[in-house]
């Protein structure tokens, strides 16, 4: 497991047709990333390691068509929250968005307690998702 120890931002080609901007931000402290509130205090999910933001957006109109909040801890990285906007969906954002996470913690992402339907559906033959 790699802990965030210092505010980071990267920034880049997520997939073929979508960049990405992301922060990941150490516990115990929250971050302005370019207008947008990463407060350290939503994220409802075990997250002694750290925290990571990512954006996603389509390279064509650079519009927003996804974003993910992760918290992780000593062990693990669990998805706060995720959205992938309907038009975009069974492309592999949402896929890519987790194998990123655990590439940035060195660490397995797995289902969090708290899913939605969606997320249930997208985790139903999944048990973690590595770098």
């Amino acid at each position: 497991m790699k802990q965030v120890l210092d505010i980071a931002e990267w920034g880049g080609q997520l997939l073929p047709g979508y960049t990405f901007e992301a922060v990941s931000i150490p516990t115990m402290q929250s971050h302005n990333f370019r207008g947008k509130d990463c407060d350290v205090a939503s994220v409802i999910v075990p997250s002694s390691s750290g925290h990571l933001w990512i954006w996603v957006k389509d390279c064509t109109d650079h519009g927003l068509v996804a974003w993910a909040v992760f918290g992780a801890n000593a062990s693990n990285v669990q998805c706060c929250d995720i959205c992938v906007h309907e038009d975009f969906r069974n492309r592999g954002i949402a896929t890519a968005l987790y194998q990123w996470a655990a590439c940035l913690f060195e660490a397995p992402v797995v289902p969090s307690t708290m899913r939605s339907d969606l997320s249930k559906k997208f985790w139903k033959n999944r048990t973690a998702i590595t770098c």
